[in-house]
């Protein structure tokens, strides 16, 4: 129960870094398109006109980033499925946008604009990541909010789940060993066999 709340507020503070990512990417995008004006052929209107977008570019990324799964096993996903995810998203949006702007006939909004906004949240929704993913591997490194196991069992299939676990990306989990169900010592591949059965409440009571 306590890992399912430590997983809920560390969800909640990634949305809600990257809300704020997203608020800040919405008026560099602006600022971007104002200094393109000499590419095209109108220049962008001032911001205030564009400003009743932003809290709808907000609440449409961040809802196709909970309905694509961007925040499941954050730690464990590859630097690359996060870019590809950040980019699917942002293309989604986009579209949407440009959606709304052509049933509701908004001229007034450059669509040069909502192009650049989809770039520019991409880059910084990718960069984000990026240096969260770095954090979090620095911070796993040095042994602090990992799962420390013992895999009850020494047959086929618990060696197979230890080789599963200590697999898995970012270092979340790190095998402490095996315990058996008769007295056995030595080492099982390379973890060690911690006791028995009997022996768990002592060995949950240890430091890792």
């Amino acid at each position: 129960m306590i890992q399912k709340h430590q997983q809920a507020r560390r969800i909640l503070a990634y949305f809600v870094l990257e809300a704020g990512v997203l608020v800040a990417g919405f008026f560099a995008a602006h600022a971007i398109r104002q200094v393109m004006d000499p590419w095209f052929s109108l220049p962008v209107s001032e911001l205030r006109r564009y400003l009743w977008l932003l809290p709808a570019s907000v609440i449409l990324w961040s809802v196709l980033l909970w309905s694509l799964d961007a925040y499941l096993a954050f730690r464990t996903r590859t630097l690359g499925w996060h870019w590809i995810r950040m980019g699917g998203v942002s293309l989604l949006a986009v579209i949407v946008l440009f959606s709304i702007l052509a049933v509701l006939k908004l001229h007034h909004i450059h669509r040069s604009f909502v192009g650049i906004l989809g770039v520019t949240l991409f880059l910084a929704l990718g960069m984000t990541r990026t240096v969260a993913l770095g954090f979090l591997g620095h911070y796993t490194s040095k042994g602090y909010d990992r799962h420390y196991v013992v895999i009850v069992g020494t047959h086929p299939e618990a060696v197979h789940l230890a080789h599963t676990l200590h697999g898995i990306r970012g270092g979340v989990y790190q095998i402490r060993g095996f315990v058996s169900e008769e007295p056995r010592e030595g080492m099982l591949e390379e973890w060690p066999i911690l006791g028995t059965v009997s022996d768990l409440p002592a060995l949950a009571k240890k430091d890792p």
